[in-house]
């Protein structure tokens, strides 16, 4: 029986409905605009869009009409409820990629190398919040790194918000350095969705490293800091060697240092560093560039020679190669000292003369080596009237346990003494004496000769005549 007029309808999330949506009575010529008037058993009919943007939810909505009938009694009312909700979209991980811009190997040793990593939000309807990345080498590539969103005025500091589709750039450089290793390198993002999700990750694996350089052979130098040569006997000798290291990246280990004459100079000659706090002790660390002085001295004696010097270096640098050698070749030698002749001396011991028919004769004669460097080999004495003296007299060295038997040897200012009797018979006459000496020194070379000259004479002997005289008579 009663008319109602409805004046207004709310939805939950919109109101208005009447200018918000689209409403349409069934009577009286589809009236669209409020109020509207429905006759008994008339209704309105409106349609709307509500929008419920965000994180999933569920929304419950009902819609409140405003009316009243023709006797101005409320009818208004509550509609049933309707529930509509957003649901949760799967969370999606942010992609990763990391490359290496600046050359991916190094000569040792190393250097610096330089990477990006761009983390992009590749999902459709959720927001990522970045708040922390860190490289295998470097942490905290927010604040050690140069970080750049690609929206969003381009934020440069943590965290970071990218929106679907956007994404972030950093820039970073890390140090290796060393002995030759390869370095693998990846960025580890820390980062949660709009919901909370978990949508960091670890990129891709990007792997630079450090290339061997070839190893270098020491530098090894050796010279002689006293005379080259010494007239024999010889004596001592100085040297010196030094050892360098002319690798510009490799470290060395000098464990040995032998010269042909003398081994382990580390011990028998005095090394120094020139650098490492001028260590002085084996193994000895060269840094490039770093060098070891070793001083010492051989000592050659004996006879005129040369004697050829090298020095050997046991060494390995840091990656285990053989780095040691053998130095030049240097030269030293002992000089011939020129054979001095022996000094002979004869003298006579028993009377230099006798009377007629003469008799013995007793001599001695004394041969001295005056060379202060060479041996001298005695092997034959002869008189000029007796042959062999070392067997037909007696010969004694000063030195050498006395030596009797010939060959003598004469060490420099040791003598031989031989002593020998001579028989000179007949008429009266005088003998000239002389000893004649075979002899060399250790360099072969002749240093006998002869004696001064004995004279030694027979003189006429006193004779006795009778004189007979005639006896006369008277």
């Amino acid at each position: 029986v009663d008319t109602a007029t409805v004046t207004d309808l709310d939805d939950t999330y919109l109101t208005n409905l009447q200018t918000n949506g689209t409403c349409t009575e069934s009577g009286s010529g589809a009236n669209t605009v409020a109020p509207y008037t429905l006759s008994p058993a008339e209704y309105l009919t409106c349609t709307f869009t509500v929008n419920h943007s965000g994180q999933p939810a569920t929304f419950n909505n009902t819609v409140s009409v405003t009316a009243t009938d023709d006797d101005g009694a409320n009818v208004g009312g509550l509609s049933n409820e309707i529930s509509v909700s957003i649901t949760d979209v799967a969370t999606v991980p942010l992609t990763i990629i990391k490359s290496v811009t600046s050359a991916s190997s190094l000569p040792e040793p190393g250097g610096d190398f330089d990477f990006q990593v761009v983390v992009a939000n590749t999902s459709d309807v959720k927001a990522a919040i970045v708040t922390d990345l860190d490289d295998t080498y470097l942490a905290n590539l927010q604040t050690n790194g140069t970080c750049t969103e690609s929206g969003s005025g381009s934020n440069t500091v943590a965290p970071y918000t990218l929106s679907p589709a956007e994404s972030l750039t950093c820039t970073y450089t890390v140090n290796h350095s060393g002995q030759p290793a390869t370095f693998y390198n990846t960025v580890n993002v820390t980062a949660t969705d709009d919901d909370g999700a978990d949508v960091g990750g670890v990129s891709n694996e990007i792997s630079v490293s450090i290339t061997d350089v070839s190893a270098v052979p020491l530098s090894i130098v050796k010279s002689v800091t006293s005379e080259s040569s010494l007239p024999e006997p010889g004596g001592h000798f100085d040297f010196q060697v030094v050892v360098t290291n002319t690798s510009a990246v490799d470290t060395v280990t000098v464990t040995d240092l032998d010269d042909t004459y003398l081994a382990n100079l580390q011990t028998n000659g005095t090394c120094t560093e020139s650098g490492s706090g001028n260590n002085t002790v084996a193994p000895y660390i060269l840094s490039p560039a770093e060098y070891l002085t070793c001083t010492y001295t051989v000592n050659h004696s004996g006879q005129p020679a040369t004697f050829d010097h090298t020095v050997t270096v046991t060494a390995t640098d840091d990656d285990d190669a053989i780095v040691g050698g053998v130095s030049n070749k240097i030269s030293v030698a002992i000089t011939d000292v020129a054979g001095v002749p022996l000094s002979i001396v004869k003298s006579v011991t028993s009377a230099s003369s006798l009377p007629e028919p003469g008799g013995n004769f007793d001599f001695r004669v004394v041969v001295s080596n005056t060379s202060t460097v060479d041996t001298a080999t005695v092997t034959d004495l002869d008189d000029t009237y007796l042959a062999n003296l070392q067997t037909n007299g007696t010969c004694s060295e000063s030195g050498a346990g006395n030596n009797t038997v010939a060959p003598y040897t004469l060490s420099p200012a040791e003598s031989l003494t031989c002593t020998f009797t001579v028989n000179h018979s007949g008429e009266a006459a005088t003998f000239d004496n002389t000893v004649s000496v075979s002899s060399t020194d250790d360099d072969g070379a002749n240093v006998g000769g002869d004696s001064n000259s004995i004279q030694v004479e027979i003189t006429v002997g006193t004779e006795s005549y009778a004189l007979f005289l005639p006896m006369l008579k008277k």
